[in-house]
């Protein structure tokens, strides 16, 4: 029993902390086709806004040389932000967030030269699900993931991509239950945690 808590525990970690998958794209030229064009005065930049047929806002951001250059912005159905992402010459630079048409944060994502670099984040309803820490595109750094409810399940850290540190285990009640201790990927002790009668 004790292995298979184990195994599944591990399995768990892994799976969360995997590189996540991206839906942001950066692209190095932008078709400005559709978009509403207004000149920044004393700048090489363009202020530039889609609007669908009802003249809903659909997207606006910065564009410099024929390139996104700065904050850009998404919008939902309501016109409430859907994201905001900063690009620099037409690639991801800084911060990108995402928010459900309620204006919750569902996700944070920062990035340098088109990598994650610093935190990355995924939250349910204003709450953290998953955070990560990434050093240009390798897990490095502390991370965290929570329950649904909102309870710490996991903590840990990574150091170029491995699993370095104590890796800790949590209850519902966000008790620790289990911790390993990690170099270089590998476990070199630890194991259930011993309730105090």
């Amino acid at each position: 029993m004790r292995n298979m808590i184990f195994i599944a525990s591990v399995c768990f970690t892994l799976n969360a902390c995997q590189s996540p998958t991206e839906s942001v794209q950066s692209s190095n030229s932008f078709n400005m086709s559709g978009f509403t064009e207004m000149p920044v005065p004393n700048s090489t930049a363009t202020i530039i806004t889609k609007k669908d047929d009802s003249g809903k806002m659909l997207e606006q951001g910065i564009v410099r040389d024929g390139q996104k250059d700065g904050p850009w912005t998404l919008f939902h159905e309501n016109e409430s932000i859907k994201s905001l992402t900063s690009y620099i010459n037409g690639g991801l630079n800084g911060s990108h967030l995402e928010f459900n048409n309620r204006g919750q944060l569902e996700k944070r994502v920062e990035y340098l030269d088109n990598q994650y670099h610093g935190l990355y984040g995924e939250y349910k309803y204003g709450r953290p699900l998953k955070e990560i820490t990434y050093n240009k595109g390798t897990q490095d750094g502390p991370f965290r993931v929570w329950s649904d409810m909102g309870k710490l399940t996991q903590s840990g850290n990574n150091k170029n991509g491995k699993l370095d540190g104590a890796l800790k285990y949590y209850d519902e009640e966000e008790n620790l239950i289990m911790s390993y201790i990690y170099k270089d990927g590998e476990v070199v002790s630890g194991g259930l945690i011993k309730k105090e009668e």
